[in-house]
């Protein structure tokens, strides 16, 4: 049974509907199913929306990044298998098949409709297709995906130290450098907010992705990490 790990900041508006798709997941389908939310230093009412509404709510401040709130999610996980799930896209129907399709060394990520993301998360999840290549000669079809399940173990293997949204690029590459499977689960989402402004906060993300990745890319044409082949 899979313990699901919902990293939030600044969620008020849609923690608590996709928490009620999670109990009602729980309740139909997986009662064994335990719900984890990590409240990242937010500065709304995350965290009172969540209590009650989740088994766990981990909260503490500041605002220390996604990286940083999955690990802490796994460190209080009860389960060995992990579902890592965003607070504010609804998709819970189709986590059942992030399980079926999980094995031991094993990486199951959602493969989203790539047209129908907002143009800043377009040229993020380009960029970083386009850095893993470079670095690994792979191609991962949906790198920077927040909807993927994982063994704890493994999770634990990859000795993952960003802390921001870096953390799914970290993820892949690290993944691929221990020769774990990919696998995909196409979902379809609809982002609450359709005009998704490249605002100050999304700008200084997808400048630390960008710095992330374009170290990776020259640190194993360096020689400083090295992709193991299937």
């Amino acid at each position: 049974m899979p313990s699901i790990i919902v990293p939030s900041y600044n969620e008020e508006k849609t923690i608590e509907n996709t928490l009620q798709e999670l109990q009602e997941l729980k309740k139909n389908i997986k009662p064994e199913i335990e719900i984890i939310v990590v409240d990242d230093g937010s500065q709304d009412k995350t965290k009172e929306k969540a209590e009650g509404k989740a088994d766990k709510v981990i909260s503490y401040k500041p605002n220390r990044g996604k990286g940083h709130a999955m690990r802490k999610g796994v460190e209080n996980a009860e389960h060995e298998e992990i579902i890592f799930t965003d607070a504010d896209q609804h998709h819970i129907e189709k986590l059942p098949l992030f399980l079926e399709k999980l094995e031991e060394n094993t990486i199951v990520i959602g493969k989203r409709n790539f047209h129908k993301m907002p143009w800043p998360r377009r040229i993020n999840n380009s960029l970083s297709k386009l850095a893993i290549f470079l670095a690994t000669g792979r191609e991962v079809k949906d790198p920077i995906c927040g909807i993927r399940s994982i063994h704890k173990k493994d999770f634990q293997k990859l000795k993952l130290k960003e802390n921001g949204f870096e953390i799914e690029s970290e993820i892949n590459l690290k993944a691929l450098k221990k020769k774990m499977k990919l696998k995909y689960v196409p979902i379809e989402i609809e982002y609450p907010d359709k005009s998704f402004e490249f605002n100050e906060l999304n700008w200084r993300q997808s400048k630390k992705l960008a710095t992330y990745l374009a170290k990776s890319v020259i640190n194993s044409w360096t020689g400083k990490i090295k992709v193991e082949e299937d």
